[in-house]
C-alpha cells in the first residue's frame, strides 16, 4: 500500500530529529509513533466507513499525507550533511577554457 511509505517516512523523519535534537528526543521519538499510527488510523476509517462521499475527502487525505511526506523528506536532505554543493564541484573539477 503505497500509504505505507508516507506513514514510514512520516516515522523516520520525526526518529531522524530525536537524533539531532537530544533536548527533545523523548516528544520527538513519541511523535515518531503516534503521528503515524493516528494518521493510519484517519487513512483505515475513511477506507472501511464505506460511506461515499468520504470518497473525496479521502484522496485529498492522501493527496496532503504525499505532499506532507515530500515536504519532510526535502526538509531533512536540506539538513543532511551529505547534501552535495554542486556549483563548488563545478568550479574545482571544470576544465579552465
Amino acid at each position: 500500500m503505497p500509504a505505507h511509505a508516507i506513514f514510514g517516512i512520516t516515522m523516520g523523519f520525526y526518529f531522524g530529529l530525536a537524533r539531532f535534537y537530544p533536548r527533545q528526543q523523548h516528544t520527538l521519538k513519541l511523535k515518531a509513533l503516534f503521528i503515524p499510527m493516528l494518521l493510519h488510523g484517519i487513512y483505515d476509517f475513511i477506507l472501511f466507513t464505506g460511506i461515499a462521499w468520504l470518497t473525496i475527502v479521502f484522496v485529498g487525505f492522501v493527496v496532503y499525507l504525499y505532499i506532507s511526506g515530500l515536504k519532510r523528506i526535502k526538509y531533512l536532505s536540506s539538513q543532511s550533511i551529505y547534501n552535495t554543493d554542486y556549483k563548488l564541484l563545478n568550479q574545482k573539477f571544470s576544465k579552465p577554457e
